[in-house]
């Protein structure tokens, strides 16, 4: 089943090979995540001087901007936030013809991640990641790395953290693997809400070593992190084999239908009261006689069904992209259902949880009718601050 609905959805995110996140633990985790998305948005939808206004920056706190996306250079922005002492690199999301066309260069690439283990010796991660968003990281890097060693003299405590959406989030967890590369840039993280755009960013490998610095967020049905080559050519054959299946059944319709026709004129012309039995029996023989035979498409439909379950990467046409390092999904459930199925009662309303999900899940498109809506940043940004009312009213009860 490759459609799925809002609970259905739901469903996948919170299993139990998902790890519920409590709110309460979280709080401070949270509200910094809705700042980021505030940041986020107010630097991709308004004017600079708006920016400075809403976000309480002065002008000698911006480091470095560029506010205006080319090929592979997208617009970013350094700053020295106070508030939560850090030094913060944001990525735009796609906002203009030239993000679009970094993002549709989605051919795999390779890269690589070295890193020193706890015993000083160098380790070294390889696989695939998404061409434009290794271009855009790749120039971000040289852009930003000498003004972010300039604001780590002045300010030894603060911490570097990389932040994007969507293209910006693909584009922030890349740069993040290559600024980590440097020895004072060892200690970056990066808060990537809904890596991707077209494609999702890193192969198997890569998305897993980045477990421990590299917090992917991802709300409720979200199409984009978990697009790739691979999951878009299985949910083809998914459909493909819909088909088949629908076909088949147009076959037995008829069937149905010719015994039917054939059941009444034997009623008009010799009336009975088997009929209709008649015609359940002539069906049954039917399907057995296909079923030991394999006429009918039979074998067409478990040979497309295989090849679903079977396809994997075996070319660089057909490179699997993850979403990278830690994935915690934000997932939403009606009230009234979750009383249901714990036999409570419950006073109504959304009722939104946290989870600590396994990448694998991201393998597959699932279908969803808010799969677009919910990867927009306000829908982000809702659902965090619902959960961080929720948390502050359980708190006050």
């Amino acid at each position: 089943m490759f459609f799925f609905q809002g609970l259905e959805v739901a469903n996948v995110f919170t299993g139990s090979n998902c790890l519920k996140l409590q709110e309460s633990e979280l709080l401070d985790d949270l509200i910094f995540f809705s700042r980021l998305l505030d940041l986020c948005i107010l630097f991709s939808k308004k004017p600079f001087s708006v920016f400075l206004k809403c976000s309480d920056c002065c002008p000698e706190d911006i480091l470095f901007q560029k506010h205006k996306a080319e090929l592979f250079k997208p617009a970013f922005l350094l700053l020295h936030d106070k508030s939560s002492k850090c030094i913060l690199l944001i990525v735009r999301g796609m906002h203009s013809i030239k993000d679009t066309l970094t993002a549709a260069t989605g051919l795999a690439v390779t890269f690589h991640h070295s890193f020193f283990d706890e015993y000083g010796a160098t380790k070294v991660v390889l696989g695939y990641a998404h061409h434009g968003m290794v271009c855009a990281a790749h120039w971000i890097a040289k852009c930003a790395t000498p003004y972010i060693l300039k604001a780590i003299g002045r300010h030894p405590s603060y911490k570097v953290k990389i932040v994007g959406n969507s293209l910006g989030a693909g584009i922030a967890a890349i740069l993040t693997y290559i600024l980590r590369e440097r020895k004072e840039f060892s200690s970056a993280t990066c808060i990537a809400f809904a890596p991707g755009m077209y494609y999702a960013c890193l192969t198997w490998d890569l998305a897993e070593s980045g477990q421990n610095f590299i917090t992917t967020i991802i709300n409720c049905s979200d199409l984009v992190p978990t697009f790739s080559v691979v999951s878009a050519d299985n949910l083809r054959l998914q459909v493909n084999l819909l088909s088949i299946i629908f076909v088949d059944r147009r076959r037995w319709v008829f069937k149905i239908r010719r015994i039917s026709s054939w059941s009444d004129s034997s009623v008009r012309t010799a009336p009975t009261r088997h009929s209709e039995k008649e015609l359940w029996v002539e069906l049954g023989k039917e399907l057995r006689r296909r079923e030991t035979s394999g006429a009918g498409g039979g074998d067409e439909v478990n040979s497309a069904s295989e090849i679903i379950w079977s396809k994997q990467p075996i070319t660089a046409d057909e490179i699997h992209f993850f979403p990278p390092g830690r994935i915690m999904h934000i997932v939403a459930e009606e009230s009234d259902a979750i009383a249901s199925n714990s036999g409570g009662s419950s006073a109504g309303g959304p009722m939104v949880g946290i989870y600590e999900t396994p990448r694998h899940l991201y393998g597959e498109i699932r279908l969803s009718p808010n799969m677009i809506k919910d990867h927009y940043m306000p829908a982000y940004k809702r659902m965090i601050d619902l959960m961080i009312e929720n948390s502050r009213r359980k708190e006050s009860s």
